[in-house]
């Protein structure tokens, strides 16, 4: 009964309430945990994207698909030039805690993606934690983590840090994620996972 299309487009202008591809929703506000509703259906147009969101939860028992590439024109027609939105996360969150999307709940969520290209996150694209589900078709994870880091206490996993509940990758790059300059005593050397680290979870790729 609560699920929605919500529509979002690079040139939004943050007037737009998101029920129409002519008054799209900015990604960054639709981004936001009280904006999130169970049964969300979210259609990016082709485009460019900078998106500098600190974190975002996903909670209990959500279910949301985040598709991109579409032409603008209607809930089906891609782009036949570009049929992915590119995700620039611009080197966020500023903080070494966590990814863009946290994927964190204590009871099952689910969340699907399709389509995205998404790049530059300063730590792990995702991170995904608790008994849910994290689907994604067709998306690029690139270039993500790479920033100098001094810490032991680091989560691996640069592009993906999956643990329990289930990942499912289909048609995907992971490439390019990594991270350099971590320090322990007198070594340097990188943190474990960098393009997807699993613990305790199930995957199919």
């Amino acid at each position: 009964a609560n699920a929605r299309n919500i529509y979002i487009t690079p040139d939004a202008d943050g007037t737009g309430d998101g029920s129409s591809w002519e008054s799209p929703m900015m990604l960054t506000n639709y981004l936001k945990t009280a904006n999130l509703k169970n049964g969300d259906i979210v259609r990016l147009k082709s485009g460019h994207y900078t998106a500098k969101i600190q974190t975002v939860t996903f909670g209990n028992y959500q279910t949301i698909k985040i598709s991109g590439g579409y032409a603008g024109t209607d809930d089906n027609t891609l782009d036949p030039d570009f049929p992915y939105s590119d995700i620039d996360f611009a080197n966020y969150p500023s903080s070494s805690t966590y990814s863009p999307l946290l994927c964190k709940a204590n009871a099952n969520y689910s969340l699907t993606l399709e389509r995205l290209h998404m790049r530059r996150a300063r730590n792990a694209a995702f991170y995904k934690n608790g008994s849910g589900t994290l689907s994604l078709t067709d998306c690029h994870v690139i270039s993500n983590g790479w920033r100098n880091y001094s810490s032991s206490n680091s989560n691996g996993g640069r592009g993906i840090h999956a643990e329990k509940g289930n990942l499912f990758l289909t048609n995907c790059v992971v490439a390019y994620n990594g991270m350099y300059a971590y320090t322990s005593g007198t070594s340097s050397y990188g943190d474990h996972g960098f393009g997807i680290y699993l613990k305790d979870n199930i995957a199919e790729i």
